[in-house]
């Protein structure tokens, strides 16, 4: 989530838009960022996890690292495929507002993971 943003002022804004638009069109805003952008930023955060030394390298081959991305403004694309390197975690999974991906997963890492990696998930229909 963007720094400073309040999920209830956020709905009220919308739902008085919404109320006040006469067709669809009225309500569209949104950028379109292709979803391989999206797990391109959050590998990029994961890194900066480790290297903020947050997490020492036992602890990080215990953990599977979810981000959840909800940036305003931004309507996820289809994704193009792009293959990541492994960090330090275990394995990491990216969820954004309509897709979801296995990024990678180790070998410890739980099987669901392992059987997933690089599918991405459309799970929303617009």
């Amino acid at each position: 989530m963007d720094e400073g943003r309040r999920r209830t002022d956020e709905f009220k804004t919308a739902l008085d838009k919404a109320e006040k638009a006469n067709n669809y069109s009225d309500l569209q805003e949104l950028i379109d960022i292709p979803f391989s952008d999206v797990v391109k930023h959050c590998h990029t955060y994961a890194a900066t996890l480790i290297s903020l030394s947050k997490y020492g390298t036992r602890e990080l081959k215990d953990i599977d690292l979810l981000c959840y991305y909800n940036w305003q403004v931004h309507h996820e694309a289809p994704p193009n495929n792009v293959q990541y390197k492994a960090l330090g975690f275990r394995s990491l999974s990216v969820v954004g507002n309509r897709y979801c991906e296995v990024v990678y997963a180790a070998k410890e890492a739980p099987q669901f993971l392992k059987d997933n990696i690089g599918k991405t998930v459309k799970y929303f229909e617009v």
